[in-house]
């Protein structure tokens, strides 16, 4: 069972994938959007109006900033192996308790 199950996770897309991709398109918009409307000498509009360029630019940002954050996560966690079973001791601890019956008959004494 767990076989069919690894190669079922195998087979499929990890979903922070599709979440980074989304985050990098919406900083690259982010981005597109500024330099287009300040890096020539006087701005131009992309939208219409600079305080509207200024509002999708800074949304396109954040939006970016939280399918990352989104995508850290849901990712994947590394699975930490458990440590190994300690042995089991294989013969009682018999010579110890004959001492200590001897010792109690000398007291006796």
């Amino acid at each position: 069972m767990e076989t069919n199950e690894c190669s079922k996770r195998k087979d499929e897309m990890r979903s922070d994938y599709g979440l980074y991709v989304i985050a990098i398109i919406c900083f690259f918009l982010a981005f597109l959007i500024f330099f287009m409307g300040y890096a020539q000498g006087s701005p131009v509009h992309v939208t219409g109006g600079e305080v509207t360029d200024l509002v999708i630019m800074m949304f396109s940002a954040i939006l970016g900033a939280v399918f990352f954050g989104l995508g850290y996560v849901v990712r994947p966690k590394k699975v930490t192996p458990s440590p190994p079973p300690t042995p089991k001791p294989s013969a009682p601890s018999k010579p110890e308790t004959a001492k200590s019956k001897k010792k109690k008959k000398a007291v006796k004494k």
